[in-house]
Order: structure tokens, then C-alpha cells, then sequence
């Protein structure tokens, strides 16, 4: 493995340490203060890179740091407890803390439909069998964190998403599988999106938003204002509403693709963050754009929907089930670099050889 620029091999780094977590620790802690009192949180810290998962938000991830830079957006409502979840119309924003990774279903994402509230129920649900492991495999030391998570009613719905979270000592990435299995006998229908969220430092008038683009559309007038200028992005503007586009990607080698944020003007060098996942699992991509005072976001949000509610994404044609007894993944990479590098190859990858 390469640590702070060396490879080491794992009898190296067990030489120089009297504990590994002296270097890489996953600790489980629970909140005692405040509207997030009692939720249950694993702090991952890495060499580069450190996380926090929230168990009991979905066991979604809060923040995320790179070398002492922040990359996460963390809202005006901090960390709150399930407790707070309120499921009509437009109150789950007061439970939306922001965060690196929130996910959003999943049998409804988007805008409330009657008794449906904005995005659904999964990001307020406990986590069930929490894992958390901590081992080498040969040279590489490896994290994983790991459970279920139910959204289930008595004469309707039983899903249950089974989720890992892991990362290796020294790496720049952090894997996330999802698994979501309908363990009714009923045909469900299964809306989910990954609302990933980022902010200052990387987030500034200097960063601009990198992916394959084959079709881009304002969802609204609010959003047509801004043309087609959805790759670029503005310091905090007083009272601005939110802008929100959707994309389709091209697939660069099979199935795969990817949406980066890039801030070449961070402190004399590079910052950016690059998501990876295959368009089979998630063939969306919407962009919130949101340059407000203090509600200064982008949030690169990859998904089988785009955040339309049930009903439109029916009348779009777009709805997608889980039958009885199936399984379905829904998998994510997300790597932050600190080197111009990176930038270019993306840009290379999206002028030549995408499909």
C-alpha cells in the first residue's frame, strides 16, 4: 500500500505501530447532545481521508474531510434523530442535514404526492445488524462497515437495503454497495437516489462540474435562467432559488460513468471529487444547484429516478419495480484528489471514448 507517498507492506506499517489505529480506526460513538441525541455514528479515520456514517440516518455518511479539507455540505439543521422525521409534504427538509450521501426512496423520491412526503422514508430509518470490521487482506488493511435497513408497513411494502461502506489505510476512496431486496410477495415499486452533497471549499465560483453529458434539461423555469450553464457555479447569491437540471450520461467503457466536481483554484492546486457507478444500477443524474446565503450546495445526485415523486415518474414512463423476492444493487465510488492529474484525464475520457 502507498502511505503518505511510500508503499509500505503490511510487516512495515506493524513494525512502526504499536496499535494500526494509531493510522486507520473506525469508532462507534453515539450522540448525547441535542436534536441528535442517542444516534448512533462511526467515525472513520484514515490516513487522508475521514468519514462519519450515520447508523441511524440510513447509515448514510455525514461528512467527509481530505487531508483537513472539508468536502461535505452540512445544513443549517446539523444532525437530527429520526425522532424529528416528519413525513408530510415538505417537512423532511427539517430532518436533511446534507451530508456526502443521503439517500432518498425508496418508493418515492421528489416532490409530495398526497400522504408521500418529499423523498421518501429510508434516510430516517435505524439500522438494523450493524457490522463493523476492521482486517488485512494480504497487504492492504481493510474497513467495512456494514447493515440492514428496513422500510416495511403491515398490509403494504417490505424492503429491506443491505449496505457496505468501506476503505483501505492510505486510500482516497470510499466504496458504497447497496443491496435492496423486496422481501414481500407483492410487486413494489422502487424509486431511490443518492443525494450527495458538497460544499465550501470545493464548492466556489472556481469549480466546475465534469461528466458525459448526452442530454441535459432545466426541470424548470427557475432553472432555464441559468441556460445551459450547469457546469459552472457562482459565490452565494441573496435570495436565490434553487436550480435543478436533469442529465443523462454517456457510459465511458461498458457500462460505467461518472460526475466530478473540480476546483482547480484551491489553494494554489487542485481539489475535486469523482463519483463512479454503472448506468444499468442508476441510469439518472440530477443536479441541485443551490447558491443561496448559507444554503450553498451542489448536490450530484445519480439514481434509477429522477426526484419527480411516484406519480410523474409513471406518467413518464420511467417508474421501475422489484418484483417479489428480488434483488437489486445500486453501487457507488467516491475518490477525492488533490492533483490536477485527475482533471485532465477525465477531460480526456470525456472528449474520446465514451460510447
Amino acid at each position: 500500500m502507498k502511505l503518505f507517498g511510500i508503499e509500505f507492506s503490511k510487516k512495515d506499517i506493524l513494525e512502526r505501530v504499536g496499535d494500526i489505529s494509531q493510522l486507520c480506526s473506525a469508532t462507534l460513538y453515539s450522540i448525547e447532545d441535542g436534536k441528535g441525541r442517542g444516534l448512533r455514528v462511526v467515525e472513520v479515520r484514515n490516513s487522508n481521508l475521514n468519514f462519519s456514517v450515520l447508523v441511524d440516518r440510513g447509515l448514510d455518511i455525514f461528512t467527509i474531510d481530505y487531508k483537513g479539507v472539508p468536502i461535505s455540505y452540512v445544513s443549517k439543521t446539523h444532525i437530527t434523530s429520526p425522532a424529528y422525521y416528519e413525513s408530510q409534504e415538505y417537512e423532511w427538509l427539517r430532518t436533511f442535514y446534507g451530508g456526502a450521501l443521503l439517500t432518498c426512496g425508496l418508493t418515492h423520491v421528489g416532490v409530495p404526492e398526497g400522504k408521500r412526503g418529499l423523498h421518501g422514508r429510508i434516510s430516517n430509518s435505524h439500522c438494523e445488524d450493524l457490522s463493523i470490521k476492521k482486517y488485512w487482506k494480504s497487504d492492504k488493511y481493510v474497513v467495512e462497515i456494514s447493515g440492514v435497513v428496513r422500510e416495511a408497513v403491515v398490509f403494504g411494502e417490505h424492503l429491506k437495503m443491505f449496505r457496505k461502506i468501506s476503505t483501505e489505510l492510505g486510500a482516497n476512496w470510499i466504496n458504497i454497495e447497496t443491496e435492496i431486496e423486496n422481501c414481500s410477495f407483492e410487486k413494489t415499486p422502487l424509486m431511490i437516489l443518492y443525494h450527495m452533497n458538497f460544499g465550501f471549499p470545493l464548492l466556489s465560483a472556481n469549480t466546475e462540474f465534469l461528466a458525459p453529458f448526452s442530454e441535459s434539461k432545466p426541470r424548470d423555469e427557475e432553472a432555464e435562467k441559468d441556460g445551459m450553464k450547469f457546469t459552472r457555479f457562482e459565490n452565494p447569491i441573496p435570495n436565490y432559488k434553487e436550480r435543478v437540471f436533469f442529465h443523462k450520461l454517456k457510459a465511458i467503457g461498458d457500462s460505467k460513468t461518472f460526475a466530478a466536481l473540480f476546483n482547480k483554484n484551491f489553494n494554489n492546486k487542485s481539489l475535486g471529487v469523482v463519483m463512479e457507478w454503472d448506468l444499468d444500477q442508476m441510469p439518472y443524474l440530477t443536479e441541485w444547484k443551490m447558491m443561496g446565503q448559507s444554503d450553498y450546495v451542489v448536490g450530484i445526485e445519480p439514481g434509477n429516478c429522477y426526484p419527480v415523486g411516484r406519480e410523474g415518474a409513471e406518467k413518464r414512463g420511467e417508474l421501475q419495480y422489484i418484483e417479489p423476492l428480488e434483488k437489486k444493487k445500486f453501487d457507488i465510488k467516491l475518490s477525492v484528489f488533490d492533483d490536477v492529474s485527475k482533471y485532465n484525464e477525465l477531460i480526456k475520457l470525456i472528449k474520446g471514448g465514451s460510447n
